[in-house]
């Protein structure tokens, strides 16, 4: 899995790419396309290639989502606003060209994805800290209300359950605090509470996958800490 997020002016860019096949794509855009946020979905053309669509929209955020493949990998991109569709959207996905089985090639005025700078995410262990709080940024109470707008998750997918925990019916919790930086990257992810057979793995690879517009404070982006629990129950 290879990961490009970015927050920029108020817009979410992002590219994720996975190894898998089409029908792993199709698995992805149906879990997606069945959200209560999405409002249209469809086939739109890319560049002379069609791309599986998705914009989802709700009180706080406006998203675009667009899904391809090729032989052995998939690719979604997505964008987004705390409004409606903005040129700075439309620009990232214009922008994007998608050359299958090119090694690497460069492309006059771009970019390739596999020679971006890798950044590690930080995984930390901190059980301990259970029933502590992140606590609240000075800095946003000092502000009026009206100047903040706060983090805004624009989709959040789901863990799933692994064949072992499933055979031996582990059900729980798993609770991760995370933190959302202000370039829309998050750098660092405590295990508050965990669970065996596999499932933090996939509670940490569903909250890499996040997308997010961080919180903005008089109208900068700012660092922020939330919780977030991943539950899984057998039936």
């Amino acid at each position: 899995m290879h990961l490009l997020n970015s927050s920029y002016a108020g817009t979410l860019v992002s590219v994720e790419i996975y190894e898998g096949s089409d029908g792993a794509l199709d698995t992805m855009y149906d879990s997606d396309s069945r959200r209560d946020s999405v409002v249209d979905t469809g086939e739109v053309k890319h560049r002379g290639y069609k791309v599986r669509q998705i914009i989802s929209k709700t009180k706080y955020s406006y998203a675009v989502r667009q899904y391809f493949s090729s032989k052995s990998k998939i690719y979604i991109l997505t964008t987004a606003t705390r409004a409606d569709v903005s040129d700075s959207m439309k620009r990232f996905l214009d922008s994007v060209v998608f050359v299958p089985n090119s090694k690497g090639q460069n492309i006059a005025d771009g970019i390739s994805v596999s020679t971006l700078k890798k950044t590690e995410v930080v995984v930390e262990m901190k059980l301990e800290d259970h029933k502590q709080q992140p606590k609240s940024s000075s800095s946003a109470s000092k502000v009026m209300p009206g100047d903040v707008k706060s983090l805004s998750i624009v989709s959040k997918p789901y863990a799933s359950y692994t064949g072992s925990a499933r055979s031996k019916r582990v059900s729980g919790t798993i609770r991760l605090r995370i933190t959302f930086a202000e370039d829309g990257s998050m750098p660092n992810i405590a295990v508050v509470e965990t669970l065996p057979e596999g499932l933090l793995r996939q509670a940490i690879f569903a909250a890499l996958r996040i997308k997010f517009l961080p919180k903005e404070i008089n109208g900068k982006p700012i660092r922020t800490i939330a919780t977030f629990d991943y539950g899984f129950s057998t039936y």
